[in-house]
């Protein structure tokens, strides 16, 4: 009691308590922002998800260490709706957004949300895919740069394409290609060279039954992106978030 007073305090206050002083030291919201307090004992994941649901919530923000990603990666397979991580000590002033594609169907809504982003944020957008070089040709005629040169115009085409599939609202994408076995370390090293500052990118997950199948590559870059990431789930979870986005 004399050296651990706060032990005795309800566990609800003093969270309640400590989210209070966070909101006024570091949220800055426009006085139309509607702002609730939510406090839950119990398992951490449980207890947000259910949360999630009850409000019908478009998007969910938390922070990523570099250490201890749990929470993050449970969220991307989980939640009922899109996710962005934050890792400390990173600027939320979006100047340059990175679409990171691989032309599935997730491409086309992480392609919009980061259009969405880009928008709301008055940035630039780049639209990013990492492409390897198939083993087969080491046995072909074919020189490798010529092989290699030709699969950019190949790769370059097909992302113009999907662009074009989309209302960009008159935006021009840069278009980013990088030759690589390996897409989470290719992603970094464009974020680190041409100074992205926020990454989209397609996510599986969205229930139960399709918790496992978030990606290798998705969760590589959850884990690994040194700026925030939107792990996208699929258009009919983020249709009101897009609209949020267009109205900001």
């Amino acid at each position: 009691m004399e050296r651990y007073p706060w032990l005795l305090e309800p566990g609800i206050k003093v969270a309640e308590e400590r989210i209070e002083k966070l909101r006024a030291d570091h949220l800055s919201v426009d006085s139309t922002v509607a702002v609730d307090v939510v406090v839950r004992e119990g398992n951490v994941l449980g207890e947000l998800l259910q949360v999630l649901l009850d409000a019908d919530a478009d998007l969910v923000v938390c922070g990523r260490d570099g250490e201890d990603n749990y929470l993050s990666e449970k969220l991307a397979r989980k939640a009922p709706c899109s996710l962005l991580t934050v890792p400390a000590n990173v600027s939320t002033e979006f100047k340059r957004v990175l679409a990171a594609l691989d032309y599935s169907s997730y491409s086309h809504e992480a392609l919009d949300v980061a259009r969405a982003f880009a928008e709301s944020g008055k940035a630039r957008l780049t639209i990013f895919h990492a492409f390897a070089v198939h083993w087969g040709q080491s046995r072909s005629t074919i020189p490798r740069e010529e092989f290699v040169k030709d699969l950019k115009l190949f790769h370059e085409e097909r992302l113009r394409t999907l662009a074009a599939s989309l209302d960009l609202h008159g935006m021009e994408p840069e278009i980013h290609l990088r030759e690589s076995a390996l897409p989470p370390a290719a992603i970094a090293r464009a974020v680190n060279q041409e100074n992205h500052d926020l990454v989209t990118i397609g996510c599986r997950g969205h229930d139960a039954i399709y918790a496992t199948l978030l990606g290798s590559t998705a969760e590589a870059i959850l884990r690994t992106c040194p700026v925030p990431v939107v792990a996208v789930k699929k258009k009919a979870s983020t249709k009101s978030f897009l609209a949020s986005l267009r109205d900001h």
